[in-house]
């Protein structure tokens, strides 16, 4: 459950831009269907699903962004992407929860490579 909700985290951080500010849940979604996609194999059933779950959460983060306490919001997006995540743990299979695991760890690593390494270059210098 915390690799999906990292992963759900990690998408909004990548789509930002679009999540915040499109109009358009149906191709943010899409998008999203897309990150998870690339990373495990899924059924043409799970991306169905995965998409209306996925239409659903942008809507609700599109629509708790108006005339709200910072405080609130916050509450809000937590309560959505918890949702979410539940929704994504109870579509995926055992197997693509670990894939995605597995990738996401791969990410993180890869991450703190590249980061270390611009540190230890900057030091050089």
């Amino acid at each position: 459950m915390k690799s999906i909700r990292f992963f759900v985290v990690f998408t909004l951080l990548v789509l930002f831009p679009v999540t915040f500010f499109a109009a358009d849940p149906e191709t943010i979604s899409n998008k999203m269907v897309t990150m998870i996609s690339n990373n495990v194999t899924l059924t043409d059933s799970q991306k169905a699903a995965i998409k209306i779950k996925a239409r659903i959460f942008v809507r609700n983060i599109q629509i708790s962004d108006s005339n709200k306490s910072i405080e609130e919001k916050i509450r809000e997006h937590r309560r959505f992407t918890s949702e979410y995540t539940m929704a994504l743990d109870s579509i995926l299979t055992t197997e693509q929860k670990e894939q995605l695991k597995q990738k996401q760890d791969e990410h993180k690593q890869t991450t703190l490579d590249k980061f270390l390494k611009k540190l230890n270059n900057e030091n050089i210098q």
